[in-house]
């Protein structure tokens, strides 16, 4: 496959950003807090926030700044067995170079928006436990785009994977604004199913 030219800042690039700005014990204090008052103060507390030198320095080395980017979120806590956090986090697209490292905070900043914290709260998961990895990889302005689940998400079938494809880039099928077409592919029985109407 062709695969866009990208970088992921992982797990461990975020609790050196939350130590760097002296985020780790403010969040630590706040947890055992409302849901309000945790969100508002910790999120108030990225304003002034940097990457660390020795991310910025990776960044300037591996960016292209003639090109565009999409910077996406890629929480630890994503889909789980018994919850989702499908759509809870940001993802920015057609991130110029110049305003990457404010889209990585802006991820970063998004594990503890108050949509995620009530969430969290509400299903008993522990807001330590909340961990962003950050995507960077080159944008592409797609005519059609899609999602391939490896394993069919409705029967649970390894053997059955399913695509979906809609018009435009991918983040109209995530939002919901597209309707995609739907590709059953076997690759245990080699066979393909085409669903236009979500129906098979």
């Amino acid at each position: 496959f062709n695969v866009p030219d990208g970088l992921v800042l992982d797990s461990d690039c975020f609790d050196t950003f939350l130590e760097t700005n002296s985020l780790t014990e403010t969040i630590t204090k706040e947890l055992s807090k409302s849901t309000e008052g945790l969100s508002k103060k910790t999120i108030a507390k990225f304003k002034d926030s940097k990457l660390p030198k020795e991310i910025e320095s990776q960044l300037e080395k591996l960016i292209d700044p003639k090109k565009l980017y999409a910077v996406r979120s890629s929480c630890t806590k994503e889909d789980l067995g018994d919850s989702s956090f499908a759509g809870q986090y940001q993802s920015f697209l057609f991130t110029e170079a110049k305003d990457i490292e404010r889209r990585i905070i802006d991820c970063y900043k998004s594990t503890y928006n108050q949509n995620i914290v009530a969430y969290c709260k509400q299903n008993n998961i522990k807001l330590s436990e909340l961990k962003m990895a950050v995507v960077v990889q080159e944008m592409v302005n797609s005519d059609y785009s899609g999602i391939c689940f490896t394993v069919n998400p409705t029967t649970g079938d390894d053997k059955e994977m399913l695509v979906e494809v809609a018009e435009g880039i991918g983040e109209e099928i995530v939002s919901g604004h597209n309707a995609p077409e739907q590709y059953f592919y076997s690759w245990y029985n080699n066979y393909t199913k085409i669903d236009k109407n979500n129906k098979i």
